[in-house]
């Protein structure tokens, strides 16, 4: 047994030795990963995940305005203005979807949309 500590005696608990930013910084230059250059693969999105994407701002208002009326309002009782407090922003995203799913679906078809479709209420919205 002599005079030398184990290892396994002096700290039981400690995790494996890592490799620490003394050690990492002492890598000479060429061997390092060069981190500048990686970029990440653009997503190519279309359909409605460019929709989504497109329209995530005004959906995250949205969904931030419902959900501070439900912990102040509606959980407290107040079960009827939800309509008058979001109801803005509910637009602002329903328009910004319906402009996105002009463009992306119906593109530039001749064709008025059908009357009283979402679509053909965002068309007459815009004239």
């Amino acid at each position: 047994m002599g005079n030398q500590p184990s290892s396994a005696t002096e700290n039981p608990s400690s995790e494996p030795p890592t490799l620490d930013d003394t050690a990492a910084a002492n890598v000479p230059p060429s061997t390092r990963l060069d981190t500048t250059q990686i970029t990440r693969p653009q997503k190519k999105r279309e359909g409605m995940a460019l929709i989504q994407y497109r329209c995530r701002s005004s959906k995250a208002k949205y969904e931030k305005c419902v959900s501070d009326w439900y912990g102040n309002e509606f959980m407290k009782g107040d079960y009827a203005n939800q309509e008058e407090a979001c109801g803005d922003f509910f637009e602002m995203y329903k328009k910004c979807v319906l402009k996105g799913v002009r463009k992306e679906f119906w593109g530039n078809k001749k064709e008025k949309p059908k009357e009283g479709s979402f679509l053909s209420e965002l068309e007459d919205d815009e004239e």
